[in-house]
């Protein structure tokens, strides 16, 4: 048994009567059918996986309705849900989106690693989740779950090679050493050329070289069931790269360098940077089954060490005589977590399902962030006074950031059934957290930071979370549920503050509001499936990352309680698996948001402006051919088509920093044996070669007057793989 939404067992795609596949998960910490859980939760498995290169994190963006996210490095992926997310990266900051990997939530951003070799099943649930968590997520879940090691012997390897210097490898070895002992070690290293040009022409950024190994050892027994995970995964590339696409400098590069400034790939930087992350951990599971109830006992520790210097502006100032800018990150935290779940059937005589749940997590976490910045002639000239060309005055700031971070949760839920078709379903959480965070500067630029402090801080927070769910199974293949569930983000401090005012403020806590109702249904003897959800979700006190307006060339950067907020829409997912074309499959999702600004202190203007990466409309189509070609093998061809609609990255909406609308083709050719040793992979991600970006940044947030930072997502990219399995 494992947490809520995290386990899937997926059946082939095509049964009995050509109908569509069978996804049961265990949804509220029991194994539930798909098509029977009242949650809105997409889930990711085995088929996905085959059909598309699903190999980072932002690869499933497009896969899941209502998920947004933004890259600007390795260790800071901004992931929203329904226009809910979080930029903020500070030593005592939390995620509006919740991350676990096998039941244990990350405390940091940087922990957060993807291998789809040896993944069973990615869940991602929208909404508000907490009452079935020992850590809430204000925004949703996303939960990464690894193969567990089986009584069987079982070994696969895989190699591919594609354009842009692709090369990959990857291991399993999965081995029974006695009638209740097994196990399994998954290894992989996956390394790629960069696509973005610096501004010697080489392509050095966005490059990837990527390890990871992970080591199971399982006692399974019918009472007992003990898991043992050692993990490490290694990062070791250039930065991401940027490149200048508006404001003042992009105006300067647009005249001096138009070549480079209407390249898309191409950047005026000349240091390849670098980002380097390593995490590791241990995780000890325990389930055993008493008379009445089951016990669940997870144990885990985690740590990461992150480095990374980041040419900025996307623009050396000898290019520009405007400025430019470097960052340079160095972190490494540490978490230990404890959770106890028991799980009952009945209590006093009633058959009521009953879950409750102990949390306890300590984490830490020490970070350095240094700033750099080259102003040229133009930027410090004054309409009084000019400065001679080609002057450049260098600044540089430092702070550092100690945090000592402690949750406390215990939490219940409680499913009574009034009939054989409805079921009232009762959760409640109560949340204890407390932040100590020192911080330090020693160096002050005037620009980012402002003086020299150094404070101790601490402060805690509590929050109980409630949800109420009805559901109804009107028919076997029609089912609907109604839910209302609060959620809840702590509060903490800002990193790099301007001043000790501002380090010592701090911000509050964020809170939801949301109302569900969603219907899940099979048609035509299961070969059509259509699932819809309508959600309403208001946000209170929302953390929000921007920059104040200054007489500085560069504004300080703050978190605030700046708004309130609200998200509303409706999202669709389908399958059809029909009779009269028993070889094509089709399958898809649509979503359409409205999350807007109800209120914004200190701007009103900003009300009625939409959420950041909240796009009005994203979809997928995708298509499935099985053709029955060959007596002795078998060919698959996947197709499919995403679509993800403009999303605004600051509160002012500027057309300029926003990202355009952009459309995404792939396709996959896949040949195997009867036999299944073996399969031979041919794919193409970005068939169209469209150019679009997976992050922009306006400076000041207000205007972008200064300059819009963007990132460009990967060009065209394709591959060859083989598989053998053995």
């Amino acid at each position: 048994m494992l947490l809520s939404a995290a386990f899937l067992i997926i059946s082939p795609l095509v049964i009995a009567a050509n109908e569509i596949e069978t996804i049961e998960v265990v949804s509220q910490h029991k194994k539930e059918n798909l098509q029977k859980t009242p949650l809105a939760v997409s889930a990711i498995g085995k088929l996905q996986f085959e059909r598309s290169e699903l190999n980072s994190l932002t690869d499933i963006e497009t896969q899941v309705p209502g998920l947004a996210l933004g890259t600007i490095n390795i260790i800071q992926p901004q992931i929203y849900i329904r226009g809910i997310g979080s930029n903020d990266d500070s030593a005592a900051g939390d995620s509006s989106v919740a991350m676990f990997v096998d039941q244990v939530y990350l405390n940091r951003m940087s922990s957060v690693y993807m291998n789809s070799f040896d993944l069973q099943s990615i869940e991602v649930l929208r909404g508000p989740q907490g009452t079935l968590y020992g850590k809430n997520g204000v925004g949703g879940v996303i939960h990464f779950i690894r193969n567990k090691p089986v009584l069987a012997n079982e070994y696969k390897a895989r190699v591919g090679v594609g354009n842009l210097g692709l090369h990959n490898f990857d291991l399993m070895l999965n081995q029974q050493l006695s009638e209740q002992v097994a196990a399994r070690v998954s290894f992989g290293s996956h390394q790629r050329d960069g696509y973005i040009k610096d501004a010697n022409g080489r392509g050095v950024y966005s490059d990837q070289n990527q390890q990871s190994a992970h080591l199971q050892f399982a006692y399974i027994k019918t009472d007992d069931q003990i898991n043992l995970a050692l993990e490490y995964n290694d990062i070791d590339q250039n930065a991401k790269g940027h490149t200048v696409t508006g404001g003042g400098l992009g105006q300067i590069i647009s005249l001096t360098q138009p070549e480079v400034f209407n390249d898309f790939y191409h950047t005026l930087s000349s240091d390849a940077g670098m980002a380097e992350n390593t995490n590791s951990g241990a995780q000890l599971t325990w389930v055993h089954n008493f008379a009445s109830v089951q016990l669940h006992s997870i144990t885990a520790y985690k740590e990461s060490e992150s480095h990374l210097l980041e040419p900025l502006s996307g623009a050396d100032v000898q290019y520009s005589d405007f400025f430019a800018a470097d960052i340079a990150i160095n972190e490494d935290a540490q978490q230990l977590s404890q959770e106890f779940r028991l799980f009952g059937q009945q209590i006093f005589d009633t058959q009521v399902a009953w879950l409750a749940g102990l949390y306890w997590m300590d984490s830490q976490a020490n970070r350095s962030e240094s700033y750099t910045f080259d102003l040229g002639s133009l930027i410090l000239s004054t309409p009084t006074q000019a400065v001679p060309p080609g002057t450049v005055v260098s600044t540089a700031s430092s702070n550092f950031q100690q945090s000592d971070n402690t949750t406390y949760a215990a939490y219940f839920n409680l499913d009574y059934a009034f009939d054989s078709v409805h079921k009232l379903s009762v959760g409640y959480r109560v949340g204890y957290e407390k932040k100590q965070v020192e911080q330090v500067t020693d160096q002050v630029d005037g620009l980012i930071i402002h003086e020299v402090y150094q404070t101790n801080n601490q402060r805690s927070f509590n929050a109980n979370t409630l949800q109420l769910m009805l559901s109804s199974q009107w028919q076997q293949n029609l089912y609907s549920y109604i839910r209302y569930a609060e959620g809840y983000k702590s509060g903490g401090y800002q990193g790099v503050a301007p001043t000790k005012a501002d380090a010592e403020l701090g911000f509050a806590p964020e809170y939801a509001d949301n109302y569900e109702i969603g219907v899940k249904s099979d048609w035509w003897q299961n070969q059509f499936r259509l699932n819809a959800t309508v959600f309403y979700t208001d946000y209170q006190d929302l953390q929000v990352l921007l920059q104040r307006e200054s007489q500085a060339p560069v504004s300080p950067i703050s978190v605030e309680n700046a708004a309130e907020a609200s998200s509303k829409g409706v999202e669709f997912e389908w399958g059809i698996a029909p009779n009269v074309l028993p070889n094509w499959h089709f399958s898809g999702h649509l979503a359409l948001l409205n999350a807007r600004y109800e209120s914004f202190k200190g701007n009103p203007n900003v009300k009625d402006n939409k959420l950041r990466n909240a796009p009005k409309s994203s979809y997928a189509v995708n298509l499935s051919y099985y053709p029955n070609w060959f007596d002795a093998y078998h060919l698959e061809w996947h197709m499919s088509y995403r679509y993800k609609g403009t999303t605004y990255q600051e509160p002012e909406n500027l057309d300029i920093s926003a990202i355009p609308a952009y459309h995404l083709l792939s396709s996959k050719i896949r040949f195997t044996p009867d036999s299944e040793k073996w399969l031979l992979d041919v794919w193409v991600e970005n068939l169209t070669d469209e150019k679009y970006y997976v992050h922009k940044f306006a400076s000041p947030t207000s205007t972008g007057a200064l300059a819009v930072i963007s990132s460009p997502g990967l060009p065209l990219n394709g591959g060859v793989k083989l598989t053998y399995l053995w």
